[in-house]
């Protein structure tokens, strides 16, 4: 399930089968991407992500990302 706003895509709502081996996380976050692209949506919002979280840390996988913290966007830097 996703959300569409004026600038961008949700993806919040992601649902997988945890027994499936085949990266649906990667797969969803693909055809999401192309329907931004479809859509001329300038962004994507891949949900939350929690610092050392190995079923999230796929999200990260995605560069360049932006955090919002305090408040603000900000950008993310792996490492």
């Amino acid at each position: 399930l996703i959300d569409i706003s004026d600038d961008g895509i949700s993806a919040v709502y992601t649902f997988y089968e945890p027994d499936n081996k085949n990266s649906l996380g990667h797969y969803g976050i693909l055809c999401q991407l192309d329907l931004c692209k479809i859509t001329s949506k300038p962004w994507l919002y891949l949900g939350y992500w929690v610092d050392g979280c190995d079923k999230l840390s796929y999200k990260m996988d995605y560069q360049p990302a932006e955090i919002f913290r305090d408040g603000h966007w900000i950008p993310y830097n792996q490492g």
